[in-house]
């Protein structure tokens, strides 16, 4: 669905662009004539697209004044209640336009801040928000439009090969990082034009950021060396300059499609989390103010990898802020649902039943306004198990998740979690190997490293499972229990007592409780019990 319309002349069509990306920045679907298809009768498709939209933005010029599809878009905008005016040039409006507000934005800098900027917005976001109840559900976006989600803006490629005929290969690993960090529904992408920017321009990249009015800009360079692809890549935070992320990538030259597809996949799999920590010190480093909606669950985010029980009843409770700004908000809503299986799991919380009843309630919630996003998918898979007393539900959920979005790290550690919890030790392994691979440094990487080392617990291999957790910062209890086990088997049994000391200072059940929800192969349940035996013996 359009939530913006935008109508304007031909002599304004760089500043109707540029205003385009600047809102599809904010969250917004953005539509202008530049989107008429060739099959259909233009007329229709306008119509359509005027009737759909929430707002219409109409940009007063000279010209737009004379146009008689100006004026008929605008005079339906204004008999439907939806329009928004704004002028570049100063210019004389007709009536009725003139009894309007319109936005002066003559003298314009090129980037969108200032009051009249801020008046556009805050009339779309009133439009946008009121279109809500016209009765449709919002099943295409786990955020809200106004829940100031980061965007990122990337910027075409630079091609330093000395052939110019790789041109075609730079411009298609440009489309394809942008259709990968797409996927992400927690962050807005805007691709920042058809033109690279010149091998020495720091300063023009921050002015391109800017002037897309994203909050961090993606830039690089491709080389071809013989046979083989060197790309570089640099994330930076347009408050300050900051560069918050960088690598090279050095791939051999081969099928010139799947190394675009993985070039893509493994550049989309690390912006988003360093966005996400760059937006966890933002939010961290503010004090006072009112947080909206998306800073909450930012910080709801943080406070879970605590795995303790003060940490996650207070995240909950940010949620449930979040939650009853943007009652609409997917993603926050499946996050809650996790908080509560926890709970529930942990046994922090002595009525146990609310918690079930709540989780179950908002996964359902989470699922029909965010079904098509990978992360909220992901999110309820990993909720429902400690629920649902089951894993069908959960396994047919990170399917999809997965399917939707390959390079998120996160989906392929719940997968490996839950084929942890089914036996599955051999796909349990690959998948989580996939989740590290993605994310090496994060907290979804030392995950996947504990659960690696369970995986390799449950095949016996007692020494590469001790590798793999002295290599993880763990925090779960269930990683905690198990490695507490592997220290009895191996005869450490100091180090085994200390493990299950830390266990016990997290949750008061009790440790041989955890094998019904780890292990469900009798022979791998015998091992973790003979473990904990030897080291409570």
């Amino acid at each position: 669905m359009t939530d913006v319309f935008i109508s304007y002349a031909r002599s304004t069509d760089a500043q109707a662009k540029r205003i385009a990306e600047a809102l599809r920045a904010l969250g917004y679907a953005v539509w202008s004539d530049e989107h008429l298809p060739a099959h259909r009768v233009y007329a229709e498709v306008i119509e359509e697209q005027l009737g759909a939209a929430k707002a219409v933005l109409v940009i007063w010029s000279a010209d737009a004044v004379r146009s008689e599809w100006v004026r008929s878009e605008a005079n339906r905008a204004r008999e439907s209640h939806k329009l928004v005016q704004i002028a570049f040039e100063r210019v004389v409006l007709p009536m009725p336009f003139d009894q309007i507000h319109c936005a002066d934005m003559s003298g314009w800098n090129g980037t969108f801040d200032g009051p009249a900027w801020r008046n556009v917005t805050e009339a779309i976001a009133a439009l946008a928000k009121e279109g809500r109840n016209d009765g449709h559900a919002a099943v295409n976006d786990s955020l809200p439009d106004n829940a100031a989600k980061p965007s990122v803006g990337v910027t075409p490629l630079v091609n330093l090969s000395d052939d110019p005929a790789q041109d075609y290969f730079v411009g298609g690993l440009t489309d394809d990082v942008v259709a990968a960090l797409a996927r992400f529904r927690t962050i807005s992408v805007v691709a920042g034009g058809s033109r690279p920017l010149s091998r020495n321009a720091v300063a023009g990249a921050l002015e391109v950021g800017r002037g897309l009015g994203v909050r961090y800009l993606l830039e690089g360079s491709v080389r071809k060396l013989g046979d083989h692809v060197r790309v570089v890549l640099k994330l930076t935070e347009m408050n300050g300059g900051a560069e918050i992320w960088t690598d090279r990538i050095d791939e051999k030259l081969e099928d010139v499609f799947a190394l675009q597809d993985r070039v893509a996949l493994q550049v989309a799999s690390a912006i988003e989390p360093a966005v996400k920590e760059a937006e966890m010190r933002r939010i961290s480093s503010r004090s006072g103010g009112r947080l909206g909606s998306y800073d909450l669950y930012l910080r709801a985010s943080a406070l879970l990898r605590a795995w303790r029980k003060d940490e996650t009843l207070e995240a909950l409770n940010l949620l449930q802020q979040a939650i009853d700004l943007e009652p609409e908000f997917a993603a926050a809503l499946a996050m809650a649902a996790r908080a509560h299986a926890r709970i529930v799991r942990w046994g922090w919380d002595d009525k146990p039943d609310g918690h079930v009843s709540q989780a179950s309630d908002q996964v359902a919630k989470a699922l029909r306004l965010g079904g098509d996003d990978a992360y909220v998918l992901a999110q309820a898979a990993n909720a429902l198990p400690d629920f649902d007393q089951s894993t069908d539900r959960a396994v047919g959920l990170i399917e999809r998740s997965l399917k939707l979005n390959p390079g998120a790290a996160y989906g392929w550690l719940v997968s490996g979690w839950i084929k942890v919890r089914t036996g599955a030790s051999d796909a349990a392994f690959e998948h989580l190997e996939k989740a590290e691979r993605l994310e090496p440094f994060s907290t979804v990487g030392d995950g996947a490293r504990a659960w690696m080392g369970i995986a390799r617990f449950q095949q016996r291999r007692l020494g590469d499972a001790l590798e793999l957790f002295s290599r993880a910062n763990i925090r779960n209890p269930d990683c905690i229990a198990v490695l507490g086990a592997l220290y009895g088997s191996l005869g450490q049994i100091d180090k085994a007592r200390e493990t299950l000391r830390t266990y016990a200072q997290i949750t008061d059940v009790p440790v041989l409780d955890r094998v019904s929800h780890i292990f469900v192969d009798t022979e791998q349940r015998a091992l973790f019990t003979q473990g904990i035996g030897a080291a409570q013996g």
